[in-house]
């Protein structure tokens, strides 16, 4: 409502409020080539682990009415107990999450060869994400070290050890999936009772028995993991910020990392990315650190930066710093809130900024040619490129919808939908046109619609204003 409020408001040109210009800024799209055959794979598994998530769910519903029965009865000699029951995440919920990290994988190698030449070239390349992956990173030394005390203590002659920095680990993408697989088959219960020391319902999680799932579920989780455990992860690494870290230093240039994570991994080679092995590494963060990364990618110490961080700090090129040279920002995986998407944007591009259309130059460099600042190479406006994996169906989806949120955000911000700020090279396909598409794809394929979980039913006929929003995010 509030978009389409703003919307007509600011055709009318009662909506307006200043911001910065972008003109004379670049903004367009980098498609860069991915392993489709790796993508392919990763739809099959996803496809997999969505099999099995939809008989689970029928599991769920029976155990939670056989929990809220007894729950019932319970609450007639307790009133204070609430409803009891079993509910869990449904895997098209998080579906996006998995589809966004594993697209980072498959761009990742491509990003920093463009990072790579934008160096050399003379300019200062920021590359943008909003998932680290260091959740799966942690997970996987935390449970491996839960490991040890028990192993150790059942066979002393043959010890396990734990995990510990400097250590080379084994760990590829299919981990990864592995986790999520575990967590469409864990299940939240809430129980009849009440903790003794918080007055409040008890709730755990449980992981379903194979009695539980029943022989379907069984074949069908046995089926996903098979697929997973047979699958080459040899093209997706499971940190991709980590690979583009290493593939910048290792063709001889630097770069800082402004994140709040400490778990890394370190890849030594193309062979320990096939291979899946790493060096489990940490790192430091905090102000103090962030600091120092932006300071020294400012005066010159730095090369290029990668963060995942949208507010408080600059890094444009700002008249007062020693390395002005132009920046280049890699939007390699754009934000979920296009808020931070815009807030992205501003941390290369700000007042201050060197302009060559305004500024003269402050001196000549050894070549004649003219420069700003104390390092010589390219100079202009900030660039910034929305990377995009060619012929992958997963990103179009994905930055159309960001297209059209931005479309919005700026009909609230300018009072102009048609900003040129844009990606008019991009197909637009989430209007009123795509609904019709799909609607009529839907009706005359019933089978199709069947494999989509019904994506349309509910609403009347097939008629429904998010027709492709929702048929298209079940099938990517």
């Amino acid at each position: 409502m509030q978009q389409q409020v703003f919307s007509m408001w600011a055709e009318s040109g009662g909506c307006i409020r200043c911001e910065k210009s972008y003109e004379g800024v670049e903004f367009g799209v980098a498609k860069y080539p991915v392993d489709l055959q790796t993508a392919e794979t990763n739809s099959k598994i996803l496809n997999l682990i969505w099999q099995f998530d939809y008989i689970k769910e029928k599991v769920v519903k029976e155990i939670s009415g056989d929990y809220a029965d007894a729950g019932e009865a319970a609450r007639k000699n307790n009133p204070a107990l609430g409803g009891a029951g079993a509910s869990s995440t449904i895997f098209t919920s998080v579906l996006h999450n998995l589809t966004a990290v594993t697209a980072l994988g498959l761009k990742a190698e491509e990003t920093a060869n463009a990072a790579i030449a934008d160096i050399e070239q003379g300019r200062k390349p920021i590359l943008m994400l909003f998932n680290t992956m260091e959740s799966t990173v942690r997970d996987f030394v935390d449970s491996h070290n839960q490991l040890p005390a028990i192993h150790n203590a059942e066979f002393p002659d043959s010890p396990m050890q734990p995990i510990r920095v400097g250590d080379d680990i084994t760990i590829n993408a299919g981990q990864l999936f592995t986790r999520y697989l575990e967590k469409a088959r864990s299940i939240k219960i809430t129980e009849l009772y009440l903790d003794e020391l918080t007055g409040k319902q008890v709730t755990r999680t449980h992981r379903l028995t194979d009695t539980e799932i029943g022989i379907e579920g069984v074949a069908a989780f046995n089926k996903a993991e098979s697929a997973i455990a047979t699958a080459d992860w040899s093209k997706l690494p499971i940190s991709p910020i980590d690979y583009i870290k290493q593939k910048i230093e290792d063709a001889g240039h630097s770069i800082g990392e402004i994140t709040g994570r400490t778990h890394v991994l370190k890849y030594g080679s193309a062979e320990d990315l096939a291979s899946g092995v790493v060096t489990y590494q940490t790192r430091e963060r905090g102000t103090a650190q962030k600091k120092q990364v932006m300071d020294d990618f400012q005066n010159g110490r730095v090369d290029a930066v990668i963060t995942n961080s949208t507010t408080g700090y600059s890094l444009h090129a700002s008249r007062t710093v020693a390395d002005q040279r132009q920046r280049v920002m890699y939007i390699v995986q754009p934000h979920l809130d296009v808020n931070q998407v815009e807030q992205s944007i501003g941390r290369s591009h700000r007042s201050g900024q060197v302009n060559p259309a305004l500024h003269p130059p402050d001196k000549l460099d050894e070549g004649g040619q003219p420069m700003w600042g104390q390092y010589s190479g390219t100079f202009g406006l900030p660039a910034f490129k929305l990377v995009v994996g060619q012929d992958l169906p997963t990103e179009e989806r994905a930055v159309a919808i960001l297209m059209k949120k931005m479309s919005h955000l700026k009909a609230n911000t300018t009072g102009n939908s048609s900003s040129s700020f844009g990606l008019a090279d991009m197909p637009d396909f989430i209007n009123d046109y795509g609904n019709e598409v799909a609607q009529n794809l839907m009706e005359q394929n019933p089978d199709l619609h069947e494999d989509l979980d019904f994506s349309l039913s509910g609403v009347d006929g097939f008629k429904n204003p998010q027709a492709i929003v929702g048929s298209a995010g079940v099938a990517v």
